[in-house]
């Protein structure tokens, strides 16, 4: 993975726009879930989001092109593969794959070219979450030093937790379900998933409900893929 830039200008128009819910969601080379987006709807929300940074078109698009110089966003495109139904009808589908082509992963285009982010913010939120994790995890510890009184009523924070991790586990298991079940009733040809990038650890909390389900290539044609993709990156990691 490369290296996070550090342009003071780039960065922060990146975390006015990069958790602004404007960007749809989709697995790219069947793999990972990422945040794409068109060109021209990238310049469109910076226009919007950020006027004091970006005075004018030509300034949005000059961002966009040093952002995918260093690498906060990155090129992709659509691939089109066909698909054999149980009846026999063939059906064309479309997947989200990172752009190969070297002299096109630097090129910004506004129309008809997919990009996703690789930038991230964590958001202010989640830094808030966990202090109040450290907050709760100090005052269980000094326990003994409470009020007789208030040492009386922990009992409810005791179940409360309790149901916290119930309702967790619950929907892990209905997630998992939800996706066994429509991709075995699809002939296995669409992988479902409810809160696609719950489970994500990089990202915030808020960040990480978005979006509520996703809908991809579940084929064994891309599974393949994914399968491929996974093994180049990890002899690349290690050469």
């Amino acid at each position: 993975m490369s290296k996070q830039p550090e342009n003071p200008e780039l960065v922060a128009v990146a975390k006015k726009i990069r958790n602004s819910g404007k960007w749809r969601t989709k697995a790219i080379d069947n793999v990972k879930q990422v945040d794409f987006f068109s060109g021209r709807k990238f310049i469109d929300t910076m226009q919007e989001l950020c006027p004091a940074l970006v005075d004018s078109n030509d300034a949005a698009i000059d961002i966009a092109e040093r952002m995918l110089a260093v690498n906060m966003i990155a090129r992709g495109r659509f691939d089109e593969f066909q698909v054999k139904k149980k009846s026999g009808a063939v059906s064309t589908k479309k997947r989200l794959v990172s752009e190969q082509n070297r002299r096109l992963q630097r090129q910004f285009e506004l129309e008809a070219v997919p990009y996703f982010w690789v930038y991230s913010v964590t958001p202010m939120s989640t830094y808030l979450i966990y202090a109040g994790i450290l907050a709760i995890g100090m005052a269980v510890v000094t326990m003994p030093l409470w009020p007789a009184s208030i040492r009386e009523n922990t009992s409810y924070l005791s179940w409360g937790s309790v149901i916290l991790l119930v309702f967790l586990v619950a929907l892990e298991l209905l997630r998992y379900a939800a996706n066994f079940v429509v991709w075995h009733a699809s002939g296995k040809t669409v992988n479902f998933w409810i809160l696609p990038r719950f489970d994500d650890e990089k990202l915030g909390i808020l960040e990480s409900l978005t979006p509520f389900y996703s809908i991809d290539d579940g084929t064994e044609e891309g599974m393949k893929q994914s399968k491929k993709k996974m093994k180049r990156s990890t002899s690349s990691a290690t050469a």
